[in-house]
């Protein structure tokens, strides 16, 4: 939720609207066609019912599976899922990763514009 503390921990954050069946795809085709990450960190959106398209606690464990090191959910108890409505407090502190990297220099107004061919946006 940090594109600061992204930088760096070194992290790939991937965004999905729900846990439901559609985004669950979306990951795994996302992961099929990159490097295996060491680490996962999942969190979940606790809404408090099952609905139409859920996925269980269960495949988003699989799904973790795919971690070389360790996969684990980040605030969200599997055994309570999809209750939970503390989850997003919880997210902060379960989803910390010790910080590894010095944040990148700033770039200057030139590389900016250089990065985005030189258009420049008013």
């Amino acid at each position: 939720m940090n594109p600061w503390w992204t930088l760096r921990t070194g992290s790939v954050p991937y965004w999905a609207l729900f846990p439901v069946r559609p985004s669950l795809d979306r990951l795994h085709r996302y992961l099929d066609g990159a490097d295996t990450y060491d680490f996962m960190r999942l969190g979940l959106s606790c809404h408090g019912v099952e609905s139409p398209g859920s996925v269980s606690a269960a495949e988003w464990r699989d799904l973790l599976g795919r971690a070389s090191v360790k996969g684990a959910f980040a605030g969200v108890s599997p055994r309570r899922y999809p209750a939970g409505p503390g989850t997003s407090f919880e997210f902060p502190r379960a989803a910390a990763i010790p910080q590894r990297h010095l944040l990148p220099e700033p770039l200057s107004l030139g590389e900016v514009e250089a990065y985005v061919g030189g258009q420049c946006f008013h």
